[in-house]
This record gives structure tokens, sequence and C-alpha cells, in this order.
């Protein structure tokens, strides 16, 4: 189209020219320099014919893999509309991207964050906080010990690296980090902590006509609830301030290798992955020592750090499901676990795993969004921000998978734009395992009083039975544009520990109220 105005104006020029001898000089002079102007652009047109045909950069050669992030910076509250990935075109992501040689590109993303927290109740915490065992009971000083603290230690930085070496082969490399790893006491319970602290570090193979990823390295877990298929940085992660997340929201972060494959146009995705174990222990004489050994508590001597005697990974299995519209999972996990009797020497190997489901739905086009997760099993505590155990020892020295149930629902809104609003409520619940006898063993021992549990400075027995949630809270950007995103958020939880009951039926119970506000710049 282009090219024939170009001509017919030429044809037009020509005739003014040959025809119109009265016209002035000047007028003259005015066609000929319009005719060079027109053969200029001719020629101009006749190159971009010529040229050779760019290749599409790599996020976009496989948006299932790229496009929860797309318009969003990596660690950032979604944009509004965007936890509907599935329903929604990709677009291509707002930060600068470079590149290296003709074909692998560099892209940069992350936040300097500035965070205020209060607590009422003394955890000695960071912004991860710890949903369980710091809310302390009445008899303890910290439950009359308000807690307020600022940290910057949620600062993010990330860094891909992407290439298509063909028409249909994705290679990737992702890695990001934070400031929150807790030097001695660091371990890889649910997260990786050790210090400098890897939150994700992982590569891609990425085959198109094969509909066939394979991921290897520190990522989410494949347990983790996700927006759009299988791949990694597809995560549905609640938009919480609090680095902890929410109670009841399922997931890990550690070494995995993932295969996933997808079926009837990405409509459906099915995922396997096998990921490095670490085991949560209830009971009170479990760690470091007593009658069998279960965690070497800090050997530094053996061990780098705090890890559980782990006999095989564990092993998630899941089919995810993109029908136009919302995203809906399905899956399996299987765990192992083994401790060593201090006398005999022997080794007593038992087995967990649980059964999840998950879903995230427009329930208003880019207004609102409904997302929900279910994990119930044996020993699959280590999968639940509040850290119930997995396991408790049982009287002959083996190890007993306790019964768990975990849960969160929540509504992400995006009203007007530039603000994006936000209600969770999880709930994560481990089933006592009583033995009636001496003290270590079981979990939620009947037997010890939890009497003193209400009085100053009495020792207390109780341990976590439930912990409940309510969390809710607000994003607004201050900037976008050019210059990056400048948000700043406000959130408040209500939490609730509740205990199991002894022998006289008195189950303490304590709650904390955390509130944080945070200040993110965004500068890519």
């Amino acid at each position: 189209m282009i090219r024939s105005s170009v001509c017919v104006a030429a044809i037009l020029c020509g005739l003014l020219a040959s025809n119109t001898p009265a016209l002035a000089a000047d007028q003259s002079a005015e066609i000929r320099e319009l005719q060079a102007q027109v053969k200029m652009l001719q020629e101009r047109l006749d190159k971009m014919a010529a040229a050779p045909a760019v290749a599409a950069p790599a996020y976009q050669a496989n948006p299932s893999a790229y496009a929860a992030n797309a318009g969003t910076p990596v660690g950032a509250p979604p944009a509004a509309g965007a936890t509907n990935v599935a329903a929604a075109a990709p677009a291509a992501p707002t930060a600068p991207i470079f590149k290296i040689g003709s074909k692998l590109t560099l892209t940069p993303g992350g936040f300097i964050d500035t965070t205020g927290i209060y607590r009422t109740k003394n955890e000695s915490a960071d912004t991860v906080s710890n949903f369980n065992t710091a809310i302390p009971f009445p008899n303890a000083a910290a439950s009359r010990e308000g807690e307020f603290r600022g940290s910057a230690r949620s600062t993010r930085l990330s860094l891909l690296a992407a290439g298509s070496p063909d028409d249909h082969t994705n290679l990737l490399a992702y890695v990001e980090g934070d400031f929150l790893a807790a030097g001695s006491t660091s371990n890889s319970v649910e997260t990786n902590s050790y210090a400098p602290r890897v939150r994700q570090a992982y590569l891609g193979y990425e085959r198109k006509d094969l509909g066939l990823n394979v991921y290897a390295g520190q990522m989410w877990n494949l347990a983790t609830l996700y927006k759009a298929g299988l791949s990694p940085r597809s995560e549905a992660l609640p938009i919480t301030i609090d680095v902890g997340l929410l109670p009841g929201f399922t997931y890990a972060r550690g070494p995995e290798v993932r295969v996933v494959k997808t079926f009837d146009e990405n409509k459906i995705s099915a995922g396997l992955g096998v990921s490095s174990p670490q085991l949560n222990v209830g009971g009170a004489a479990l760690t470091g020592g007593g009658a069998v050994t279960v965690q070497n508590a800090g050997n530094a001597a053996t061990y780098s750090g705090n890890m559980s005697l782990d006999v095989a990974p564990d092993i998630t299995a899941k089919l995810a499901f993109d029908p136009g519209f919302g995203h809906y999972e399905v899956y399996g996990l299987a765990r192992w676990f083994r401790d060593s009797e201090v006398v005999s020497q022997d080794t007593n190997d038992s087995m967990g795993g649980g059964i999840g489901a998950g879903a995230v739905v427009p329930v208003i086009a880019k207004k609102l969004d409904l997302q929900a997760n279910v994990l119930a099993g044996k020993g699959v505590g280590r999968y639940g921000p509040a850290l119930l155990p997995d396991v408790a020892l049982k009287t002959n020295l083996e190890l007993k998978p306790l019964e768990t149930i975990m849960g969160s629902i929540g509504f992400i809104g995006h009203p007007i734009p530039l603000w994006d609003v936000y209600l969770f409520g999880g709930y994560e619940k481990v089933n006592r395992y009583d033995t009636g006898a001496a003290t270590g063993f079981g979990y939620g021992d009947s037997n010890l009083s939890n009497s003193n549990c209400y009085v100053k400075g009495g020792a207390c027995n109780a341990v976590t039975s439930s912990i409940t949630a309510l969390t809710g809270g607000v994003w607004h950007d201050l900037y976008k544009g050019d210059y990056g995103d400048l948000k700043v958020g406000a959130q408040n939880a209500l939490i609730r520990r509740d205990s199991f009951a002894d022998d006289n039926g008195t189950n303490p119970h304590a709650y904390e109220d955390i509130s944080m506000v945070s200040l993110r710049y965004f500068p890519f």
C-alpha cells in the first residue's frame, strides 16, 4: 500500500513538471525537491524489503515461560489483570534487554526495598515472620513486648540470560538473590537461607516443537501454585510485603530438576519435579541428640549447616489446565524420612506424602482475581509457611509422619489503575500423635501440663496444633514510567496460634498482629 502511494505521488509530480510550463521558477524548484524526496523514500523502502527478518526474542518465542512476569519487574506485585496470564495476551517485559553478540539477551530485574515492621509480640524477626514457634504464649515475657524495626534486607536483584540457537529451542539461565540470610542458623527446611542467600538460580532448556521443557537448579518447587503452565517465573505468589508470605500457602524453594510436557497448544501441562528434601522434626528431644539422630544441629565438622538425614528426594507430579478462563491444577507429593539409632546404629525409614490442588480464576476480568490452594497428607509440614512438623518419634525410635492439612484462599483486586488490593485467609493444622510416654516421644503429649502457660515466667509445654491467619494489604504506584516503578504498600496480618489440650483440658492460644509498610523502587 505504501509502495503504491509512493508511485502515484511520483506520477503526479511528473505530470505537474511536464504540463505546467507557466509555473513560476520557485514552484518548479519545489517540484524538483519533492521528486528527490520521493526517490529517496523509494530507495529506503527497497532496502527495508531486502533486509533479513530479525528473530523474535526468547520471551516472545516462549510466552508460557515468560508471560507471568511480562510487564512486571521480578518480585513486584502483578499489574492489573496480570494474574490470569492464560487469558491475556503476553506482552514484552518493560525491563531493558541487553544483547551479547547477535543472539543472547540479558534482562536485569529486582527492586530496592525499605520496610517498616511492627509486631504486637516480640519475634526478634526481620521481614520474614515466624508464624509458629516465635508467637509466644502468655507465660513468656515476649508476649508483652511489641517490636518495631526497619529493614532494607528484602532488596532483591535478578538477571535473566536467554537465547534461541534455532527456531525450536530456547536456552535460559536465571539467578535471583536477596539479603535475608540467617547466618549460623541457616537451614533449607522450606527455603534456602544460607549466606549469601540465593533465592533462585536455575537453567532451562525448552523445545517448542516437542512441547518439552527441562529446568535444573534452585527454584520455587513444583508444589507451588502457578498462574499459567508449570514453568518457572509463572508462580502465583501472594503479593504480600511479608517475605514469609502467609500461612496456608503451599510452597518450597530449593534445588529441583523439573520436566514439563505441554499438550493441546499449551492448554494442558504435565510436570514432574525431583527436589532436595529436608526434614522438619516435632518433639522436644529430637534436635542435636537424644535416643536417635534425626538432625545434625549445626555440626560444622560433618555438615555445612542444619541438615536432616535424608534417603531420597521429594517427588512432585502435577497436572495443570489452562482452558482460556483461569488456571487449575492437581498434584501428588511423595516423601521419605530416615533416622539412625544412637545405640544400635540401626536406621529406620518411613514414607509420607500428600495430595494438593489449586486454582487462579478471574472473577471480574482485569478487576478481581481469586486464587486458592490446598494440600493434605502425612509428613508435609515443611511445605507450609507455619512450618508445622513433618514427623515425630515413636517409642520404638522410628519416625511417625504426622497428618497435616493446609490451605489458603484470597482475592487480588485492581479497582482503579495504579492500585492493587488483596485479602487472604490461611489455615494450617497438624494432628496430635500422643504416645502417653516420656517427654520427647510423640507430638502434643497430653500428659504434659499446660497450666503454667498463662502464668508469667511459668514453664509452658504447649505445642502448636494449628495456625489461622487473615492478611490484607494494598499497593499503589507512586510513579510508573520511563524511569522505572516506585511503589508504596501497607499490610496487616492477624495470626492466631492454637495448641493441643492437656489432660486437664487446658489448650493455650496466642494472638499476634503484624503491620508492615514498604517502599519499593523497580529501576528496570
